[in-house]
Order: structure tokens, then sequence, then C-alpha cells
């Protein structure tokens, strides 16, 4: 059960790991080094050729229409992952060792991340379906993250057992030796080239493109609904803020208002959303007056949906920030909160 002040120590450690990836970023950018990462048709067709083989119990398991939707979503999600945690690990360290006050939010915010971390790669009706090219490579990049967790804490959170036991630490330990060795002496950009390394250790390199970042994007809104995936990962933290609100809303809500907040979200976000920019200029009319961010719009579209057609994909990638917060919500209902 999680408690009203490590609910609170969560989002704080939330907030400043997401503004550490904000400032990296801009390191890079100003440097000229920054990239975006990202796939297109011909990283799908790769993808698709190298686990070909293993799809069988997936197609066991789910109708032939949602099988596409599963794997294109199974591809997304380790290829976020791919992209996200070796960055995630230098941003921690940076908080550890720039931030110590914010120590105690850290660790029980990680608690939380690697539970988790854990329960996606050992659930048995994930690992009973998932392409084992891409349970191995979750588990073990998972796995290299515990070891960081336990480098970083002297083992105080012991991290690293369970994926002991599922047979994966050991590689999970040579990208962590990989990681610390290309992180020594960071340069702004660098971090880039980890994930490469990444890539290659797990034969993932032609899962993903790399595109130049030249600063302009952020001079043009960019309004296309959820097609850039990259940017919508790193706004996971605040979503996951979002979703706490709105599900509280929700709850108040019965089942026909929240069928009209799905269908007036739906049609606000038609033309697309603005999801970069945290400007207020959207207004979900059965949600309420107050004015809402791209991003608030999306996620009050997301939530509602899952209320009322669960089943139902919108095709926006913002699952694990809903399961995140939704967790919480739960947590926070049973203590009275």
């Amino acid at each position: 059960m999680i408690s009203g002040l490590s609910s609170r120590r969560w989002q704080l450690h939330m907030r400043a790991h997401e503004l550490c990836r904000l400032i990296m970023q801009a390191e890079a950018r100003n440097a000229g080094t920054n990239r975006r990462f990202s796939t297109d048709e011909s990283n799908r067709a790769t993808a698709l050729g190298e686990i070909e083989s293993e799809l069988e119990p997936l197609r066991r398991s789910v109708s032939a229409n949602a099988v596409g939707g599963l794997i294109d979503q199974l591809i997304r999600g380790v290829m976020s992952q791919l992209y996200n945690l070796p960055v995630d690990m230098i941003i921690e360290r940076r908080i550890a060792t720039r931030h110590p006050a914010l120590r105690y939010a850290q660790v029980e915010s990680l608690v939380l991340l690697l539970e988790e971390a854990v329960k996606g790669s050992s659930a048995p009706e994930i690992v009973r379906i998932v392409p084992r090219r891409i349970l191995h490579a979750s588990r073990f990049l998972n796995a290299c993250y515990a070891a960081f967790v336990d480098h970083q804490f002297a083992g105080a959170l012991a991290a690293s057992v369970p994926y002991i036991q599922m047979g994966a630490m050991e590689r999970g330990v040579k990208l962590f030796r990989l990681w610390a060795e290309e992180t020594k002496n960071l340069t702004p950009g660098s971090e880039y080239e980890v994930v490469d390394k990444f890539a290659a250790e797990l034969r993932l390199d032609g899962w993903f493109r790399w595109q130049e970042d030249t600063g302009e994007a952020a001079t043009k809104p960019a309004r296309e609904g959820s097609s850039n995936p990259e940017l919508l990962a790193r706004k996971s933290p605040a979503a996951v803020f979002y979703f706490l609100e709105i599900l509280k809303q929700l709850d108040r809500m019965d089942v026909e208002t929240v069928q009209r907040v799905a269908a007036d979200a739906a049609l606000v976000g038609k033309d697309g959303l603005d999801y970069g920019s945290p400007d207020k200029s959207y207004r979900v009319a059965a949600y309420g007056d107050e004015m809402l961010s791209g991003l608030e719009v999306m996620c009050v579209m997301f939530a509602a949906f899952k209320r009322i057609a669960p089943a139902h994909d919108i095709s926006i990638d913002l699952h694990d920030a809903y399961q995140k917060a939704l967790a919480l919500h739960e947590a926070r209902k049973r203590e009275g909160q």
C-alpha cells in the first residue's frame, strides 16, 4: 500500500527526473548533437522478419484482427525501453550525486518502478505469448537497470534478485558494465551512442533509426495526434500526474457522462493535438469548463475510453503512464484519500 507521503515523494522524484531529461536534451541541442529516436515501416519490417518464427503462440492466443496491433505495441514497447533505459540510468545517477536531498524520494520511487518492471518481465500471461526475442531483450534491459540500482545504492534494494531467478542477470550485468564504461566521460549527446551500443549488444540495431534534431521543431506546433512516440514517451511522467486527477474526476461521473467525455475529447483531437506544448488551449465540454493542454486532452480521452471500452485501441501509447497512475489511484482510495 502506498502512503500519501510515499506518493508525494514519488511525484517529486518523477518531476526531478523529467527536468533532468529536458536539461540533457537542451545541452545536446545547444551542442548540435541532439537526435530523435524513431521507427519507420522499414524498421518495422526488419523487426517482424526477425521475430516471425516466434509469433505462433501469440497468434493462437489473440484474435486475428488484434494480432497486428499487439505486435506493433510489443515492438514499440521494447524500442521505448531500449531508448529510455540507458538515458534514465544517467539521469538517476545525476539525481543521486547532484541532488542528495532527493534521496528518499528517489529510493521510494525506484522501488515502485522496479516492482512494475518485474511484473512486466515475469507475468505468466506475458511470458506465454511475447516473442522470445522481445521478452529476453526486455528482461536483459531490466536486469541492467537492476544492476545499476544495486550499484548506486550498495545493494540495499536487492533489485537484482528477481532477474537472477529469471536467468537474465549475466546479460544484464554485461550491459551495465558496458553502460558504466561508455558513460565515464559523457559529453552532450553522447548518451545516444550508448543506446547504439545497447542495440548492437541486443541485436536490435535495425529496429530503429535516428533523426537529426536541429531544434526547428520547437518553433512549429506539431499537431500530429500521437505520431511522435519518442515525444510521448518523454511526456510519460507528466501524463501520470494528469491521469491521477482525471481518474478522480471520472469516479464522480456516471457511465453516460464518461461516454460523452470520451466522445468530446475525441472530437477535440480529431485534427491533432499539440501535446508537446504546456499551453492550455483546449476544452472538453463534458469534462468541465477548465482549459486543458494537448497532453491533458489525450489523457482524458485515453482514461475515458479505458472506462467505457477497455478493449478499444485508440492508438495513443499512454498505457504505462495510465497503469502507474491507476495503481496509485487505487491505493489512495484504499487509504480513503
